[in-house]
């Protein structure tokens, strides 16, 4: 029997019969003794945790929301009780073992023939902004798909909300290919369901969201919290996250990391050297004594770290003094009620202690209990929320699903399925459909926008390697193996990964980018391919979550709109800020767009471009060292993969970019501004 945790609040457990004689023989037995699922010590708040069991014919059975163990040792005390009785089942259970079976997704899912599906009761329908375009909304996981353009889809998803045969979906839309595609997309994320052959009356929707949720899980990113003492080196928690194809997003928990700092150290070497590779790690910790040396090494280990119990503050601890000063991304816990968090003498105080004390952001915590609210109260709670966002650079609210658990890429953190199949009518579940709309919108809105110069496979379509400026002169930015550099507006990473070897295992990028979703891909790709020395954090390029002389350097490069909407010279003042006295500072942007085919008509996205570069680099006091004009020829991007080129965040129901780029650009070639300024040694 393999045990391990999952996520906040999900236990997986591994056994080798089939689903029929777990039913029928080992879940009686467990539970005759007794056996119940633990909360382990530091883990999760007291509440239920979802215990899946995976058998070997691939079957999954869920038993909902037991009742947890108390104690520090709950977790060993159930882990040694469940090994005990799988032993005692083992003769029984020889004749059932069967290995690696194979778990195909979609319409696999399902019974063979011609199964009867469902659509999850869960479902709204939003008409998006696009007439032509609607978002699915799913209460009961926090996530949201788009059904496209296209004749009949949203026809056929109406079709699913009574238990309806494949088969005669099918013959009714005369495409069969199309509805199974469909209805397989549905399935993998837990849209659409399966009922058995004889199925009747009302279906079992908690039960079946239960079945279906290790699917889930298999395609989502890992997320593994522990207790921090339960990681004894590198090679523990390599152990822990080897089984999973994509790298994982790992919680520690401590009340105080005193104890662990040689555990932090060699941690943080593990992942600077490529062999721990991670997509995010969090520390969570309310330790009032963290030293500046404890803190460089979760700064070296790129750890972002959730401090406090929750309670209001007055004044910087000195937990927090040490970590804003190495540079660490610290976000404060706090506790409110919804009344509190509308209320501006409430809130303005610890907006004004966050951004004073330069910490990376807020994590409340709002208080559900609250009995049914009006719709304008909830609103203002989500409001003011993405207004804290827009101030400080990054805000959320800990009880809701991010953006990547709205996406499908994260297990939920917030809560269990029992608990997000709450009625509809109390408070939390209020807040959470709403929080759900608003985010899916959002996320729509992102979308559409061209992006050749962001994912890995298509950098050189658009700023081709041999020719990028800064990468190839590491010199004209002072690098040097061991250097700091901060990269502001650094968007999915191009930047960050091209300067890379520049600073080497010993260095580090620091990448700042104001959309989650923009950082979770940059995290994505870096982790991907081994780079545990760049840092991707969420934050303003007007106000950087870093101390004064940080950096040995600082860039930025072609971020348009940050000089449209005028806060060029409020990020210039910031760069030089944050770099250290004699220190670097590079801004990049476009000058001109030259169609080779009509070499009289250059075009430019800001006119006066070169001459507000040039002022702010005056009104930040930076001394003028390179101005370099340079430019490149663009290659044609026809026949490259449409899912490269352009953004679509959400997942859909039927890919309709599932081909090349068939559109003819006519060659171009660009010119670039890249201005070099030094912070005076003396300042």
């Amino acid at each position: 029997m393999r045990f391990r945790l999952e996520g906040r609040s999900a236990v997986r457990v591994s056994l080798p019969c089939t689903a029929a004689r777990f039913v029928r023989e080992v879940w009686p037995s467990w539970q005759r003794e007794g056996l119940r699922v633990p909360a382990a010590h530091g883990i999760v708040a007291p509440g239920a945790i979802e215990v899946s069991v995976w058998t070997a014919d691939a079957r999954v059975l869920l038993p909902a929301a037991l009742d947890e163990w108390s104690g520090r040792d709950g977790l060993a005390r159930f882990s040694s009780l469940a090994e005990s009785l799988a032993e005692s089942l083992a003769e029984s259970l020889v004749e059932d073992m069967v290995a690696n079976v194979p778990r195909t997704p979609g319409l696999a899912l399902f019974p063979a023939g011609n199964p009867l599906v469902v659509l999850d009761p869960s479902v709204e329908v939003v008409a998006d902004r696009k007439a032509s375009m609607h978002l699915l909304l799913d209460a009961a996981l926090d996530t949201t798909m788009v059904i496209p353009e296209g004749d009949g889809l949203l026809e056929l998803v109406e079709c699913l909300r009574e238990p309806t045969h494949v088969a005669e979906i099918a013959e009714e839309f005369d495409d069969a290919p199309l509805v199974e595609s469909v209805i397989g997309t549905l399935a993998r994320h837990g849209f659409v369901h399966a009922l058995g052959p004889a199925s009747v009356g009302e279906p079992d929707f908690a039960f079946l969201r239960h079945r279906g949720a290790p699917y889930l899980a298999g395609r989502q990113r890992a997320r593994l919290e522990l207790p921090l003492e339960a990681i004894e080196s590198p090679a523990a928690l390599l152990e822990l996250v080897r089984e999973d194809a994509s790298p994982p997003v790992v919680v520690l928990h401590a009340a105080e990391l005193g104890p662990f700092a040689d555990r932090l150290e060699a941690l943080a070497a593990a992942r600077r050297g490529g062999s721990l590779r991670l997509h995010d790690i969090l520390v969570s910790t309310s330790d009032e004594a963290i030293t500046p040396a404890l803190a460089t090494a979760l700064f070296a280990l790129g750890a972002r770290v959730y401090f406090g119990g929750g309670g209001r503050w007055t004044q910087p601890t000195a937990s927090e003094v040490a970590l804003v000063a190495a540079g660490v991304s610290t976000t404060r816990r706090v506790r409110l009620r919804a009344a509190e968090l509308v209320d501006r003498d409430a809130l303005d105080p610890l907006v004004a202690r966050v951004r004073d004390d330069r910490l990376a952001g807020l994590s409340l915590e709002l208080a559900l209990d609250e009995p049914r609210s009006s719709a304008e109260l909830i609103d203002a709670c989500l409001r003011e929320v993405a207004q804290l966002s827009e101030t400080l650079g990054d805000a959320e609210l800990a009880n809701l699903a991010s953006d990547e658990e709205v996406l499908g890429n994260e297990p939920a953190r917030a809560s269990t399925l029992a608990e997000r199949g709450a009625a509809p009518d109390t408070f939390a579940a209020q807040l959470r459909r709403a929080h759900l709309r608003a985010v899916s919108k959002k996320l729509r809105k992102r979308e559409n926008r061209v992006l050749w110069a962001q994912v890995p496979q298509a950098e050189d379509l658009w700023v081709k390697s041999r020719e990028d400026l800064l990468p190839n002169n590491p010199e004209l930015l002072g690098l040097r193996a061991g250097a700091t550099v901060v990269d502001f507006c650094g968007g999915m990473g191009r930047v960050a990964r091209r300067l890379e070897p520049s600073v080497g295992p010993t260095g580090t990028i620091v990448s700042i980018e104001n959309e989650d979703l923009i950082v979770e891909r940059a995290r994505r790709f870096a982790a991907e391919a081994g780079r545990g020395n760049i840092q991707f954090r969420k934050g303003l390029a007007q106000r950087v979550a870093l101390p004064d002389a940080f950096a040995d350097a600082t860039v930025n490069e072609w971020t348009g709109v940050i000089w449209q909407l005028g806060l060029g010279p409020a990020m210039l003042s910031e760069m030089a800020r944050v770099v250290k006295p004699g220190g670097r500072v590079a801004v990049t942007h476009r000058l001109v767009i030259l169609r080779l085919e009509d070499l009289l008509r250059p075009t430019s996205a800001i006119a006066n471009i070169y001459r507000q570069v040039m002022d702010a680099f005056a009104a930040a006091n930076l001394e003028i060292l390179e101005e370099r004009v340079w430019g490149q020829k663009l290659p044609q991007f026809f026949g490259a993969p449409m899912k490269w080129l352009v953004e679509e965040y959400l997942p859909r129901i039927h890919d309709l970019l599932d081909g090349p780029y068939d559109k003819r650009a006519s060659e171009r070639a660009d010119t670039y501004l890249t201005v070099i300024g030094r912070r005076p040694p003396d300042s």
